[in-house]
């Protein structure tokens, strides 16, 4: 949504995810872990049902980010308008360079891009198109 909600979980107390920034995307690993992802670019972590959030990293230009359930330490995001990348950028976020580029129009709404990551590939949808890659991110095809 242009204007996101509050990210929130359940309880009385629960802190919010977001230091700075609203919430653009959220992942869930298991029943108490989660990644959330900051307008900004900042990646926070719980792994405690959300009663604390962590820095886990950040990733400037971020619209979306995925967890891989088989490798639930990484965070994976796509970027927008990336140095060297006309499209969409998707990149580990502990790492500094990027997996793999993927040349298309951009969406204009917020909220078109979506991505989902598994152990060998994953899956990019930039608008009303989905991009497919089977090895490790590093080519992709269409769907």
């Amino acid at each position: 949504p242009t204007t996101p909600p509050p990210l929130t979980a359940p309880g009385p107390s629960t802190p919010q995810p977001r230091g700075a920034g609203a919430g653009l995307d959220l992942a869930v690993v298991s029943a108490s872990t989660a990644r959330v992802l900051c307008a900004g670019g900042l990646v926070r972590a719980t792994t405690n049902t959300a009663s604390s959030w962590t820095d886990s990293g950040t990733a400037s230009g971020a619209v979306a980010l995925a967890v891989p359930s088989a490798s639930p330490s990484q965070t994976y995001v796509a970027l927008l308008d990336a140095p060297g990348c006309a499209g969409v950028q998707v990149k580990r976020v502990d790492q500094s360079v990027a997996t793999s580029c993927i040349a298309t129009a951009v969406p204009k709404d917020p909220g078109l891009i979506a991505l989902s990551v598994v152990d060998g590939g994953g899956w990019v949808t930039p608008g009303d198109m989905t991009m497919r890659s089977t090895d490790k991110l590093a080519t992709r095809s269409v769907s």
